[in-house]
């Protein structure tokens, strides 16, 4: 049997909150990632929720880069019927810059926004030696979208919003071959894929400080406004040619009857559907709170990873839905300086007995510190400091005759990322 397949994931938001999964991630304006989709105070809000343009009443220009440091190590355990032992240290270092664009057009109730994320790349690389090198020694995934967005205002309190992206996505992966029935040393494995696809966001916003009559039913006028965006299912369709290196002659002979030798794979990537909730809330003076929910329909998604059999080559996951919470609150300590602090919650996209070794990713808390300086009328800078536990990442692969069983978990296993940004208003 012939069968290659591999599925990838566009997962709003989760990448900066995970740094193991890619997504064209939103510039943080609010520590924690938080405050997406009904801050909607800046033209970066043009890719989390496109209706939150209709509150920019000027061209404005966001300019950001995300950089995040990852570091963990795979301790093997007992169980490991593979010798070689730990992983490598495994040190990933990212840089995602981006731009928004957001300003008026042809009517007062509309508006247009751009957006460019270029994110350098994540993965892992365990090493060639180690205990888990049948299932994975390196693995990486590189995305470049382009997103154009249009809002208009249905009247006083009601805003509606779409966008079309463009995601251009290559993924590698590799791993060795296990030759020692044939008392050979381990051949490898190497398949890289890439293509484009198109996909989409349809958003509203909902201010309630305009719909609502807060004197009359509090005793006094606060700000709140609630967005909502759905992100579709998009499919794209990339190909490559997985190369081998390296193989017995036996195994090499059964892969080419098999028509498994220099083919070219033609795959279908899907990218999940999500939903995004969030609530802004100005409940007093120079205090904001920010809260956001989000559900990731990341059983569509599957690691870029690879295995070698006589009859297959073969990458497999069972990935579930995810869910993830965001709070931040923030303080105008003067009228030029606010004060912002973040927390968010990621829930595992895969239980410990599914999770592979090409992506071992775990439950996520975040941490963050920020702020917002505006230094002139037309220009603001921010900043935002996040830690992230993202779990041990256990694991415990399914024996094969090639690869073996593999038994361990991650430690240490964090993340720190610095968001640094500037904001002009024209």
């Amino acid at each position: 049997m012939k069968r290659i397949g591999t599925r990838l994931c566009d997962l709003a938001v989760l990448l900066s909150m995970t740094i193991l999964l890619a997504e064209p991630a939103a510039a943080q304006l609010r520590p924690a990632n938080s405050g997406n989709f009904a801050s909607a105070d800046s033209a970066a809000t043009t890719y989390s929720n496109p209706a939150g343009l209709t509150r920019l009443d000027r061209p404005e220009v966001v300019l950001g880069s995300l950089f995040a440091y990852s570091r963990s190590k795979f301790e093997v355990a007992d169980g490991t019927t593979v010798s070689g032992g730990d992983g490598d240290l495994n040190e990933n270092f990212i840089a995602i810059p981006s731009l928004y664009f957001a300003t008026p057009a042809l009517h007062e109730r509309l508006r247009f926004g751009f957006s460019l994320n270029v994110p350098s790349g994540i993965g892992s690389d365990y090493g060639d030696e180690w205990a888990g090198r049948y299932v994975a020694t390196e693995s990486s995934l590189v995305y470049v979208a382009i997103n154009g967005s249009m809002a208009v205002r249905v009247n006083d309190w009601l805003s509606l919003g779409g966008g079309l992206q463009i995601l251009y996505t290559e993924s590698k992966s590799e791993s060795k071959i296990n030759n020692l029935l044939e008392s050979l040393p381990d051949g490898n494995v190497r398949f890289e894929a890439s293509g484009i696809g198109v996909g989409g966001v349809v958003s509203t916003l909902i201010e309630l400080d305009e719909l609502l009559d807060f004197e009359a039913l509090i005793g006094r006028d606060i700000k709140a406004r609630i967005g909502l965006a759905y992100r579709p299912k998009t499919e794209t369709d990339i190909d490559g040619v997985p190369e081998l290196e390296g193989i017995g002659p036996l195994l090499g002979a059964a892969l080419i009857a098999n028509g498994l030798v220099a083919q070219k794979v033609e795959l279908e990537t899907t990218s999940p559907q999500s939903v995004g909730l969030g609530l802004y809330i100005e409940p007093i003076e120079r205090l904001s709170i920010a809260v956001d929910f989000l559900w990731i329909d990341v059983e569509q998604f599957g690691e870029v990873g690879v295995s070698v059999s006589e009859t297959s080559i073969t990458t497999e996951s069972d990935y579930r839905d995810t869910y993830a919470a965001t709070l931040s609150v923030g303080w105008d300590l003067t009228p030029e300086l606010e004060l912002l602090a973040g927390f968010a919650y990621l829930s595992s996209a895969i239980a410990d007995s599914k999770r592979s070794l090409s992506l071992p990713i775990d439950r996520v808390y975040v941490v963050g510190v920020g702020a917002k300086y505006r230094i002139r009328d037309w220009v603001e800078v921010f900043g935002a400091f996040n830690y992230y536990d993202t779990g041990d990442s256990s694991v415990d692969t399914s024996p094969t005759p090639r690869s073996g069983r593999v038994v361990g978990k991650s430690s240490p296993h964090f993340a720190l990322a610095v968001d640094l940004g500037l904001t002009f208003r024209f």
